[in-house]
């Protein structure tokens, strides 16, 4: 198609989107002489007139600049006149009726989209590895099948060790196969940078989530840990380990920081040589007469080990093999400090472990990681540029936005002190059946073109607003820094703490419908700069004025990890969390109620924490099942609506509100 003709159909659809017609594939599911499967995905299809050759693909790509992600249609039908009603509408039946000669019946029968080339046959492969399913369809949404922020960096790392180079931000911005593919560049895999090659070390900065750290952390700053037991190690040899565990840190910079307080109060982080670092235990417990007996023995080596870290001398990463002899299967347990690594980095890790693992032979030799990102360092000194940067600025006015909530937070009993201790603490576990997960996850975001974390923020804030007969709640976020908006620095496959931390105030209205609700708070997310990471910046290392965003204090804070990786196939290494304790119990909270959900085995499982100095354990169940009774009425709403309904964020560059949007659309 010549470009010219090519600007011309583009500009024909961007006047009222009067020539080019997309809807739903429910309204199309209903008419059997297209569609005969009833299982089959819903598709955005789309009828075009024009003059000329029609390139298809690179309409698409034309389209992507004007139109949201999921917005951008799976095919495309030339027709010679577009039916019209006498109103002037587009008459949907008769276009239902059209048939293309393009695309066969068995393509729409099916659902799925087979891949075109190497590029997009590689994605599909690493999609259904790590969201754990297939078929997937090269024009299936990634967040709509279960995709979420932590995924996304697995598939950008994956896709770099196949020669795809993908920006760690990209699936959000194409959230198809077929659209990543047409943004995608190659990669060398076998060149090596000298990044690679050279062993940093040396005084770094801290970061805003590490200086956030050590202001709220003050008792027992050296113990407050993460912890995992590796699954499938087999008979893999201690030699083999201890090798192991030395490459981890020489590859890793994070793995060797040490951390120590000036004079003036001041903490400091510094990078050591390896060979300075002890990383390597190893314990024999082949005098305990009992597996109970030995894994008690296990849980009082790891308390022990956290007791006596030293943060000024580093080692702050253990790799620890326990040899049980003959009782049960060697363990390995990972004890690292949380200011060193978080749930990405342990997929990392664990990954390089089973790499090495299945690939020991005689002449085993372990080398440099060949696919390493940038350093911790070149991460510390990017945010510390970011924070005399203007854009970061313009932030400013957002964040100082934020109100707090602390005069109408409703409690059970009162406290003079705003600190907790973890000894004070008591969880409430619940789960979501599989059933209404998988309706989560797949089926219900389609309707508001929403993610598995702004139902589960929506069904949370009607939750606490109700209870507590709140308008708004300020909601301490947590967020992967490392999808932030910029090719300046790529650190998807670095370890480390890449945790942005921020407050944002959510407003709720008890007489609103769920669905004006859900699009409020989705709008609400939306408006939220950079992931989140400006907060962290502007208020620990920009010499801006940032005191209203030191006043900001939320009393509830909440977390979704995503959907956990299972290591069922061909006896994986994998890895579990320990549930033995990783904190101090003098360590310090600032908040009253700590939501943490995340999907294991197709089940989203939610954990409630509460200070016992506020709150009784009857308020802790009322809540809990108050939360899943509003979670499952938002999915059940979802499903079953008949229709999409956009947003504003939607379409981030019109400049429109929902009314003005609700009002053009309805004229399709």
């Amino acid at each position: 198609m010549k470009q010219e003709n090519l600007e011309h159909t583009i500009e024909q659809l961007s006047v009222d989107e009067r020539k080019l017609l997309m809807f739903k594939a429910k309204e199309v599911l209903n008419n059997k002489t297209i569609y005969t499967n009833p299982d089959a995905q819903k598709k955005i299809v789309a009828y075009i007139k024009t003059e000329g050759l029609l390139d298809k693909e690179e309409l698409k790509s034309h389209l992507k600049q004007r139109l949201p992600d999921y917005m951008i249609p799976s095919s495309i039908h030339e027709i010679d006149e577009i039916p019209l009603l006498p109103n002037g509408k587009v008459d949907k039946k008769k276009l239902q009726k059209l048939k293309n000669t393009e695309d066969s019946l068995e393509t729409f029968e099916s659902g799925i989209i087979e891949p075109k080339n190497e590029i997009e046959s590689t994605l599909v492969e690493i999609w259904e590895e790590v969201l754990g399913f297939s078929p997937i369809s090269t024009n299936d949404n990634f967040f709509e099948i279960g995709g979420d922020s932590i995924l996304s960096i697995q598939i950008v790392a994956k896709a770099r060790k196949k020669g795809i180079h993908l920006k760690a931000n990209q699936l959000f911005e194409n959230q198809t196969i077929l659209e990543l593919s047409m943004f995608t560049t190659a990669l060398n895999i076998n060149s090596i940078t000298e990044n690679n090659k050279i062993e940093i070390e040396g005084e770094v900065p801290l970061t805003p989530v590490q200086h956030w750290y050590f202001e709220t952390h003050r008792n027992a700053p050296h113990f407050w840990n993460q912890i995992i037991d590796l699954q499938q190690i087999n008979t893999t040899s201690s030699k083999i380990f201890e090798d192991i565990s030395k490459q981890l840190i020489s590859n890793h910079e994070a793995l060797r920081l040490s951390f120590n307080k000036k004079d003036e109060g001041k903490w400091q982080a510094f990078i050591k040589p390896s060979n300075e670092i002890n990383s390597y235990l190893e314990f024999n417990l082949g005098s305990e007469d009992s597996v109970s007996s030995q894994n008690n023995k296990i849980e009082e080596i790891v308390l022990e080990i956290q007791e006596n870290t030293n943060l000024s001398e580093g080692s702050l990463f253990k790799l620890i093999l326990f040899n049980c002899n003959s009782l049960q299967s060697n363990r390995v347990v990972i004890i690292a400090h949380h200011l060193v690594i978080d749930l990405v980095s342990w997929n990392i890790i664990v990954q390089e472990i089973a790499n090495t693992i299945n690939t020991i032979n005689n002449d085993f030799i372990l080398e440099t990681n060949h696919n390493k990102t940038a350093t911790i360092k070149d991460w510390a000194n990017y945010l510390d540029k970011l924070s005399s940067s203007n854009s970061l600025l313009e932030e400013l006015n957002y964040w100082n936005s934020q109100k707090n909530d602390n005069k109408n937070f409703p409690t059970d009993y009162t406290s003079n002190s705003h600190i907790y201790l973890e000894n004070s603490i008591f969880t409430q576990h619940v789960t979501l059946d599989t059933v209404q997960t998988k309706l989560l996850v797949h089926d219900a975001n389609e309707t508001y073109s929403t993610k598995v974390e702004d139902l589960l923020i929506a069904a949370l804030i009607a939750t606490l607003c109700d209870w507590g007969h709140l308008e708004y709640l300020l909601l301490g976020l947590e967020r992967q820094a490392r999808n932030i908006d910029t090719q300046d620095i790529d650190v998807s496959n670095t370890v480390g703490w890449f945790t942005s931390f921020f407050p944002i105030a959510l407003n709720y209205n008890k007489t609103q419908d769920l669905g004006t609700h859900i699009k409020g708070i989705k709008e609400e997310l939306r408006t939220i700069p950079s992931n989140g990471i400006g907060f962290g910046v502007l208020k620990y290392l920009s010499n801006t004025n940032t005191s209203k965003l030191k006043e900001l204090q939320p009393k509830v804070i909440f977390n979704y990890f995503g959907k956990a990786n299972a290591n069922e196939k061909n006896n994986e290494v994998g890895f579990k969390f320990m549930e033995s304790s990783t904190r101090d119990m003098q360590s310090e909270r600032n908040y009253e109620i700590e939501i943490n959900t995340q999907i294991i085995n197709d089940n989203l499982n939610v954990n409630w924490s509460f200070t016992k100095d506020l709150f009784k354990e009857e308020t802790a169940l009322i809540l809990i099942e108050k939360f899943i009774e509003n979670l499952k009425s938002i999915i059940k709403h979802c499903i079953t609506q008949d229709n999409i309904t956009y947003t504003p964020s939607d379409f981030p560059e019109a400049n429109i509100n929902q009314d003005d949007l609700d009002n053009l659309l309805g004229q399709f």
